[in-house]
């Protein structure tokens, strides 16, 4: 966890002050413009097309500039994770599920097998047509997956989504950013009832 109070000075807004710590708050007494500026601090911590010369950023704390390259700052919010759950071939779930499958030895060995069984499936069809088959790999088994909750919990609710796939998403945030993810997740508490904030 990465405490400080950051001072983020963009060109367009004065300066703004973003205390980090588990629960992060932007205070800014001059204006409402917390998305531009989460935005802004995201496109700030981008590997690539870094707002770096319009931005700055300094670590009160200890009152030095903070390096565009310490982090990799991802933006969450009920939206996001809830489309999580339909495993696009950008999504994190969906890179996380590849990169733990291609790290599992045996399973070369189960797509191989399935694609012989495909090919003798098709050897199997009668009459001349010059049919093949689409490889079966990974991302074809990938869409072949989708979410079958158990109603013995409670996934009609919010907060059982949430908990069940923020870390998932978190964790490969994390390893994409290589142990430098700085995420912000926009309005936590939406939608989420006093009881479940908690």
């Amino acid at each position: 966890m990465y405490e400080a109070i950051l001072e983020i000075n963009i060109d367009a807004i004065p300066k703004v002050i973003l205390n980090t710590s588990i629960y992060t708050s932007i205070y800014n007494e001059d204006s409402t413009h917390e998305e531009y500026i989460l935005d802004m601090l995201k496109n700030y911590f981008q590997p690539r097309n870094s707002n770096k010369d319009t931005v700055t950023i300094t670590n009160l704390t200890d009152y030095e500039r903070v390096s565009h390259n310490r982090f990799r700052v991802f933006l969450l919010d009920h939206s996001t994770i809830e489309n999580e759950h339909q495993l696009s071939a950008t999504s994190m779930m969906t890179m996380k599920i590849m990169r733990e499958m291609q790290s599992d030895m045996e399973i070369e060995g189960y797509i191989d097998s399935i694609n012989v069984l495909l090919d003798d499936l098709r050897d199997n069809l009668k009459g001349t047509l010059p049919l093949t088959i689409k490889s079966f790999d990974l991302k074809l088994f990938i869409k072949l997956l989708s979410f079958k909750y158990d109603y013995s919990e409670d996934y009609a609710r919010l907060i059982t989504r949430l908990e069940q796939v923020v870390p998932l998403v978190v964790d490969e945030m994390d390893y994409q950013a290589k142990e430098k993810a700085f995420v912000i997740y926009l309005y936590p508490e939406a939608g989420l009832s006093i009881k479940e904030q908690i």
